[in-house]
């Protein structure tokens, strides 16, 4: 299943219960971000969510003590669920490599590298113990 599909399907089932809509908009991040963080929280809504891309609305009943609605939505009772897919992309369709030594920098590299810090650090152990 791909991204859209579960944002999708979560978006069905909050549309589809009176709990589901207590919360107008919903943002569906992958296990990377924790939600009681802020500075992650504030970091994936910066960084993984499409302005104006890769969003569903449900339309039906709302909270209609929201301030969030127009005065006509609040008026109806009838109003949207807006469900953000801030996940990313599966692994080989389309997510970036992680920024970490591995992520990066190819296998070859990464041995050289490794190698040279395997050296400088048992010439340093030689030359303390002279």
């Amino acid at each position: 299943m791909d991204t859209p599909q579960l944002v999708h399907q979560i978006g069905e089932v909050l549309s589809k219960t009176r709990v589901g809509r207590l919360s107008p908009v919903v943002y569906v991040f992958d296990d990377d971000v924790d939600p009681s963080n802020d500075s992650d929280l504030l970091w994936a809504l910066a960084t993984r969510v499409h302005p104006s891309l890769r969003q569903e609305q449900w339309h039906g009943k709302i909270m209609p003590w929201y301030p969030c609605f127009t005065e006509e939505e609040l008026h109806s009772g009838w109003g949207a669920v807006v469900v953000h897919d801030g996940l990313l992309p599966a692994e080989g369709h389309g997510r970036a490599p992680s920024a970490t030594f591995e992520g990066v920098f190819p296998a070859e590299l990464r041995a050289k590298v490794l190698a040279a810090e395997a050296e400088s650090a048992d010439d340093a152990g030689s030359n303390a113990s002279h």
